[in-house]
């Protein structure tokens, strides 16, 4: 298996983060998710930025590719989130 890199997440990481979280969203189902989707704010390269913003959003990368996200909130704003959120696997 190669590496996994986390590399702090900018705002031109958005788009493809918003697939990833899909992807992941998505896969759920399978898991006892009651439909495809999430958090719909999770769709949306701007709540994406927002994040990346207001904490700690890194991107996983495995051969040049971004197959995942994670978000570690910081105590400061961790009761300001309605959502918790994803390590997200793109498969």
């Amino acid at each position: 298996m190669d590496a996994i890199h986390l590399l702090k997440a900018k705002a031109s990481d958005a788009d493809t983060l918003v697939r990833v979280s899909q992807c992941a969203f998505d896969h759920d189902v399978h898991y006892g998710a009651p439909g495809l989707g999430g958090p719909p704010e999770c769709g949306l390269p701007a709540w994406q930025a927002k994040m990346m913003r207001l904490d700690d959003y890194y991107k996983m990368v495995v051969d040049n590719q971004t197959v995942g996200g994670i978000i570690i909130f910081r105590k400061s704003t961790q009761n300001s989130h309605k959502d918790r959120h994803k390590i997200g696997e793109h498969s």
